[in-house]
């Protein structure tokens, strides 16, 4: 088995309450020039993807991973080309007779055996890895998702460099992470889907406002569908421009996604879940807020206030809502509110780390008064039921 070297590059806590991505390379040969691109894309990768929203607020739930594998030769396999080189993770572009589409030839077998050494050199839960990152040190343009691993180029030092190397990442991990769909169309069959409503958060067949999953952000003057075909299903608009004569940021019903032309829709005409390059649409960024939330244990407001998801108060506030008040008989009403909260929350919190002031202000007007109204809360109810209360609440 192939045997690597693993370092832990951001260090946000135990594995066992974050999501652990794990980058490692193929088609970087022994040379210093090649460790020296890898090491530098990583951290490239790590700047930029951070840099993305919703991940830029997110980033204290996460851990990265670098695992440095050392190929025999540099680049890898481009069956196009007649090219073949020899890699430790076994990769090729032409996947499925698509070109561009990088997958690896073994199934993964040579990536997931780094999966486990991973895991077991920092007990980070087995192989739930929120996402594994291969990176491809080749000039074309590819890569792709491949079950539980994603492949992407990222091109050569004064050469093609694929500066949106990060954005197929980000893609990516909006499928494992926010169960979001993908919002494009394909050239073929699929031209007018007539399936039941996507579980998805992004994607709906509903067109009765009342009943759309994203109700609650579309402006009562915007009409629905906002954007349709009108019934010109049988080629794809595979424009990723499509407002409809909308400001940028408008919500409504937008036709075309989960691959097919009509009868369906997105909640924006942009969306990274759409093309590359663009941001996260509103719905996407706040099912990815939810979700890494949920997963991360993350309180926004009260880490921006006292620096640091370890602070005593910050421990408190996590620890009375996840073991009093989600287990309440009330929890469905609280997660309600923090639905809420989980909306408004990150972008709160940034503004205090940039303003010294308004972090102080939410500090001793906001969070600590609400620390100190739920420990009189439980102290008083421990007095009523009879028990001692316990003075290190």
């Amino acid at each position: 088995m192939l045997m690597v070297t693993i370092t832990k590059v951001v260090d946000n806590g135990d594995p066992a309450d974050k999501i652990d991505i794990l980058v490692m390379g193929d088609g970087f040969d022994s040379s210093t020039t090649d460790q020296n691109r890898f090491d530098a894309k990583v951290q490239d990768f790590i700047n930029k993807f951070f840099a993305i929203a919703p991940f830029d607020v997110l980033k204290t739930a996460f851990n990265v991973y670098k695992a440095e594998v050392v190929s025999n030769d540099s680049g890898i396999d481009r069956p196009d080309d007649n090219i073949t080189r020899d890699t430790a993770l076994n990769t090729s572009y032409g996947s499925g007779d698509l070109e561009r589409l990088i997958t690896a030839t073994d199934g993964g077998v040579a990536i997931q055996n780094i999966m486990n050494q991973a895991a077991g050199d920092y007990s980070a839960g087995g192989q739930d890895y929120g996402a594994v990152v291969v990176l491809i040190n080749d000039v074309h343009y590819g890569g792709g998702a491949a079950g539980f691993y994603t492949t992407t180029s990222i091109g050569k030092d004064g050469s093609y460099d694929y500066a949106g190397f990060v954005d197929i990442v980000a893609h990516e991990l909006g499928h494992s992470l926010g169960y979001l769909g993908d919002e494009y169309e394909y050239n073929g069959d699929k031209k007018t889907y007539t399936g039941s409503e996507p579980s998805n958060p992004n994607l709906t067949i509903e067109t009765q406002r009342n009943l759309i999953k994203w109700k609650d952000h579309i402006d009562a003057s915007t009409p629905l569908p906002t954007y349709s075909k009108g019934g010109a299903c049988d080629a794809p608009n595979k424009s990723a421009t499509t407002l409809a004569g909308y400001p940028e940021g408008t919500v409504g019903l937008f036709e075309g996604g989960k691959y097919y032309n009509c009868g369906i829709y997105r909640p924006e005409g942009r969306c990274m879940m759409r093309a590359l390059g663009y941001v996260f649409c509103k719905v996407c960024n706040l099912a990815l807020i939810k979700s890494v939330s949920d997963r991360g244990a993350i309180c926004f407001i009260a880490t921006a206030a006292y620096g640091s998801e370890l602070d005593p108060h910050v421990m408190f506030l996590r620890n009375f809502r996840d073991d009093v008040v989600l287990r309440s008989r009330y929890r469905r009403g609280f997660e309600d509110l923090l639905d809420i909260y989980y909306r408004f929350s990150p972008p709160i919190a940034e503004e205090m780390k940039r303003n010294e002031f308004y972090k102080n202000f939410m500090k001793y007007t906001v969070v600590w008064p609400t620390i100190a109204l739920i420990k009189a809360i439980v102290f008083l109810a421990k007095l009523v039921r009879g028990k001692s209360p316990d003075k290190s609440i």
